[in-house]
């Protein structure tokens, strides 16, 4: 939180969103450099390939709409390059897979909408979904190629549901953990980072009004309750501070309506 508000009073909005974008990536591909040097390297690791690509595409998602999709590119790129993989083929179905988590990204996102799927159970069905989609469109991308279409359509599908099923389990545990409510790692950042401004302009005074025992009748203002003029009485509070808060919460009250 006082990261984020630091970095907005030194940067741009765009240029905050890219290089939260970036970290992503950075993250999605180093665990694939990662996890191909283990699962190559030690013997306990031989039979798993771990690649959390996909999952932390659909974070980059949420936080910033479409263009989190670069994650999963980028991811999906390193994944080749640690595989040492010289077959072009296999670089374009990787990226056309990366692509289609553009379909459950649409469906999820801005059909249900952000709000909706942030319940667990959609959460799950929505990694299922794109895993599942991700997966048939490589093989089906890399088969075409093939002499024999469909022999070899079944053969990568297979050898992928069994690459991937770990990563899913793995992926499922992350995805929850980013969505706990006292987290702000699978938030929509447009929304959240108008709140910090809010925040940064007002004080904090947002959350002093939605104190349950604020009185906005202030001639019937109780001795255990607060108003404008506790806030005003040690001359915290600047009359232009007290006339935003009053639009900033009209404009709420509208919303609402």
């Amino acid at each position: 939180y006082i990261i984020i508000l630091k970095a907005l009073t030194g940067m741009s909005f765009k240029t905050y969103k890219w290089i939260d974008i970036g970290i992503l990536s950075v993250i999605a591909v180093v665990f694939e450099f990662l996890n191909f040097f283990a699962s190559t390297s030690f013997e306990s690791f031989k039979l798993i390939f771990l690649s959390y690509s996909i999952v932390i595409c659909l974070i980059a998602c949420y936080r910033w709409g479409l263009e989190g999709i670069v994650v999963g590119i980028l991811g999906s790129l390193a994944a080749c390059v640690a595989a040492k993989s010289d077959d072009p083929i296999s670089y374009f179905a990787y990226i056309t897979g990366a692509l289609a988590q553009l379909i459950p990204i649409l469906i999820f996102q801005y059909l249900i909408g952000r709000e909706r799927i942030i319940k667990k159970y959609i959460l799950i069905t929505y990694l299922v979904i794109s895993f599942v989609t991700v997966v048939i469109t490589r093989c089906f991308v890399g088969s075409l190629f093939a002499d024999n279409f469909l022999n070899d359509f079944i053969t990568n599908l297979q050898y992928e549901v069994i690459l991937e099923s770990m990563s899913l389990v793995i992926s499922i545990i992350i995805l929850l953990v980013a969505s706990r409510k006292k987290g702000n790692l699978l938030v929509d950042m447009y929304s959240y980072i108008k709140d910090l401004k809010d925040h940064m302009i007002l004080g904090g005074l947002k959350e002093y009004h939605e104190m349950p025992n604020f009185n906005f009748d202030k001639p019937f203002t109780e001795e255990d309750q607060m108003d404008d003029g506790n806030i005003l009485d040690g001359g915290t509070l600047s009359y232009k501070e007290l006339k935003e808060l009053d639009e900033m919460y009209q404009k709420s009250q509208k919303n609402k309506n």
